[in-house]
């Protein structure tokens, strides 16, 4: 029996309505998967020799997120320096086309800030021309306008970075960080050697 042209267009119509609701409460299963806290599972220092080592901290609700990286002198992760924070909001979307496990997502800011930790990272700001006022020890101030240590500004043309990110067997990874992350055709295309774990797992 042959079917109707307007019934099999509508069926077709409703498997896409199914396929883009499943696709959209998989991201959000996806996104709550992040929810909470992730720290960086060891001191992360580009070599043993490093001039400087990070540790990052993540906070994630179902929509928002906030990232406080530590800045330190030397490979680790033994003196502090400064500290940036970057918040914001952000969404999953589709699995990653080029890095195996990895699912795309747009993470966008709201405000970034920076503070200096000790007279060395004081210094460090200074120069690095973050803020519009006098670096002192203890001070914090907003680095929105500015950028800072690499972070850049939020501006009209980067007010979202567009990463990968993928959850397995307890680790969280981003991307290996590229200069123009800032644009979509700038994502990265592995993970980054460095994961972040849960708390607890430490």
């Amino acid at each position: 029996m042959r079917q109707r042209p307007s019934r099999i267009l509508g069926l077709i119509g409703c498997l896409a309505i199914y396929s883009g609701h499943a696709r959209a409460q998989d991201a959000v299963t996806a996104q709550s998967m992040l929810a909470g806290q992730w720290i960086s599972a060891a001191c992360e220092a580009a070599s043993a020799s490093a001039e400087r080592s990070i540790r990052r901290s993540f906070q994630f609700s179902d929509w928002s997120w906030r990232v406080d990286v530590a800045i330190y002198q030397g490979a680790a992760c033994a003196t502090p320096l400064a500290g940036i924070s970057i918040a914001g909001v952000y969404a999953l979307t589709g699995m990653s086309s080029v890095v195996p496990g990895a699912r795309e997502g747009t993470f966008s800011y709201t405000r970034k800030s920076a503070a200096a930790l000790s007279e060395a990272g004081a210094a460090l700001l200074t120069n690095s021309k973050c803020g519009a006022s006098a670096w002192r020890a203890g001070l914090e101030q907003d680095v929105s306008d500015t950028g800072c240590m690499g972070f850049p500004p939020i501006t009209a043309e980067c007010r979202q970075e567009f990463d990968v990110v993928g959850v397995k067997d307890g680790e969280l990874r981003f991307g290996q960080r590229t200069p123009r992350m800032c644009e979509a055709g700038g994502r990265p295309v592995q993970f980054s050697a460095f994961p972040l774990v849960r708390p607890t797992a430490r």
